[in-house]
């Protein structure tokens, strides 16, 4: 069984000033299986606190709880219409996943960027993915290839690939969620017009909207230590092995088949910033066999009250070979229009706290980690 909380203070909807009967209706699997509807009996009611709970059962094969809320009378939370969505525990998964395979290529558009060309990659919906998979699952990858690339010559080894998550981000500043983008086309170019690096692509992969911290997070962010990113506090999480099997045996064969892109770990890269960021570094401990290094620029370390760095200490596997992480001074005021110098202090404590768990661990810095720290 499956026990759900529900601070009833904590919503945003109608549901917050009501004091009657609270119902939870609980589906499976995107709804798929057994539908039922389940009272919540309270648990603690203290000021702010409207604590209410119930039990679930879950069925065999179940991989994920959607429940919504309401309390009778016509008041109702969905999650902004997203519906409240809880991976389940492998452990109670007893429904094999259906065997992955390369995504299908719908449609490319390609043009000229920084020197190389930029395709955009429109991928067809993955076998078996249910109606909800829009929200979940990728639909767009932004693949940039070097200048003089040729499918045909590529060397039998691969080209070596740099795989970076938000890609509507990376390249140009029209798409960039700021305004402004990492402008990965231009500096990958620089890197190889000075032969600092050999030839190599790019591949963006974009984030699925609303449910960017679901596949970016191994948890729910949370509003952070001191609830200082109240907005943060009702966003899902938990769905980063999901997302993250999908990127090795589906998204890395397809650009090996279609782009020649390469498989062996010396040749790939993985990287992201903020909660991407934790991505990269989830995946310098999970997959150290598949990625040989990781780009970290300023990971959201904050998310579950610092959650991540426990599971960094207690990590007793493999890391990746090479591991790159970046954070700012001004982490939190340097987005906003107001200063906290407290939040930014913390935020680079929690840096600091990440690199001296790696060295722990033999990641030492200047050998296989580059840590930096910009003003």
């Amino acid at each position: 069984a499956l026990k759900i909380w529900v601070n009833r203070r904590a919503s945003p909807s109608d549901l917050a000033n009501g004091v009657g009967v609270l119902t939870l209706h609980v589906g499976f699997n995107d709804w798929a299986v057994e539908e039922e509807q389940v009272q919540l009996e309270e648990e603690v009611w203290a000021g702010d606190v409207h604590l209410m709970a119930a039990q679930v059962v879950v069925p065999q094969g179940a991989y994920e709880v959607c429940f919504v809320l309401s309390d009778g009378d016509g008041a109702f939370d969905n999650n902004n219409g997203f519906d409240f969505v809880v991976p389940v525990s492998k452990k109670l998964t007893v429904q094999a996943e259906p065997k992955r395979m390369p995504r299908q290529i719908a449609e490319v558009e390609s043009y000229p960027l920084a020197g190389g060309t930029m395709n955009v990659v429109k991928l067809a919906p993955r076998l078996g993915s249910d109606r909800r998979a829009q929200w979940k699952e990728e639909r767009l990858l932004r693949v940039w290839t070097p200048p003089g690339y040729n499918r045909k010559k590529v060397p039998k080894e691969g080209l070596p690939v740099v795989y970076l998550n938000d890609g509507k981000n990376l390249f140009e500043d029209h798409l960039a969620h700021q305004g402004v983008s990492w402008r990965v086309g231009e500096v990958a170019m620089s890197l190889i017009a000075e032969k600092s690096l050999p030839p190599f692509m790019v591949v963006g992969i974009d984030a699925p909207g609303a449910f960017r911290s679901m596949n970016y997070l191994p948890y729910p962010p949370g509003a952070g230590d001191g609830d200082f990113r109240p907005e943060a506090a009702r966003w899902p999480g938990g769905g980063i092995d999901s997302y993250m099997e999908r990127v090795v045996y589906e998204i890395i064969p397809t650009i090996a088949e279609h782009y020649g892109g390469a498989t062996g770990r010396e040749r790939l890269c993985f990287g992201g910033g903020s909660f991407a960021g934790v991505c990269a570094i989830y995946t310098a401990m999970k997959y150290p066999d598949v990625f040989g290094s990781i780009l970290a620029e300023s990971p959201s370390f904050w998310s579950a009250k610092a959650k991540f760095l426990e599971d960094m200490a207690l990590h007793d596997g493999r890391w990746a070979e090479r591991i790159f992480l970046a954070v700012g001074t001004r982490e939190f005021s340097a987005t906003r229009d107001y200063d906290r110098a407290d939040l930014d202090e913390k935020l680079l404590e929690y840096s600091h706290e990440a690199k001296r768990i790696m060295e722990e661990k033999g990641v030492t810095s200047g050998e296989r980690l580059a840590y930096l720290v910009e003003e």
